[in-house]
């Protein structure tokens, strides 16, 4: 059993995580968490956050400006979450009717680094091939990660029921239509676990 709170406004999340300039690159890790306890078989109608589907979050620069991000992207999930609900099963619920579950999405981008050390895939003693050696690090790089989270709330449990997370390297050397093409890849690989196996 596994649940995530959350405050009474936020009924369903959908966090998508890329940025202004950047792109997810190959090898998606998609991961997903869930409430044991629900049942997901109630679930049939969804409706967007209000008053936004999202929110766009850069944790780069004091200079990142996440609104421009979110005026170029923001169509892109929606439309990709809004194409991907409906081979799962779920139907976006009537206008001005409540959904069984909300669904908002969020674009995020942090820093990280990939480093390697002297010795990498040998180990430390191999004296009977090798002298010992300590151990260095011989190569480091910066670089931009993001990730594609999908949170389904219970408006009645007011609780995140369900997460998908694709999270990945991002390349800013892409194209605007080459960015959109990977969040959807994104969007689709998280709502591919969705409705959960028992």
């Amino acid at each position: 059993m596994w649940t995530i709170r959350r405050p009474a406004s936020l009924l369903c999340t959908v966090t998508l995580l890329c940025a202004a300039g950047v792109v997810l690159e190959a090898g998606l890790k998609v991961t997903v968490h869930l409430d044991e306890r629900f049942d997901f078989k109630t679930i049939r109608t969804w409706t967007w956050e209000t008053p936004a589907p999202g929110k766009v979050i850069l944790l780069r620069t004091k200079d990142d400006n996440p609104e421009q991000a979110r005026q170029r992207f923001e169509s892109t999930v929606v439309d990709a979450v809004t194409a991907g609900f409906p081979k799962r099963g779920l139907t976006p619920a009537a206008a001005g009717a409540t959904g069984d579950v909300r669904v908002a999405y969020y674009l995020i981008v942090t820093i990280g680094e990939n480093s390697e050390y002297m010795g990498y895939n040998i180990p430390g003693s191999v004296s009977w091939v090798l002298p010992p050696f300590n151990p260095a690090t011989t190569r480091l790089e910066v670089v931009q990660r993001g990730s594609v989270v999908v949170d389904i709330i219970s408006p009645v449990k007011q609780a995140v029921i369900w997460r998908g997370m694709a999270q990945g390297q991002i390349d800013e050397g892409r194209t605007d239509d080459q960015r959109k093409a990977r969040i959807r890849e994104a969007v689709d690989k998280v709502l591919a676990k969705y409705p959960p196996k028992k």
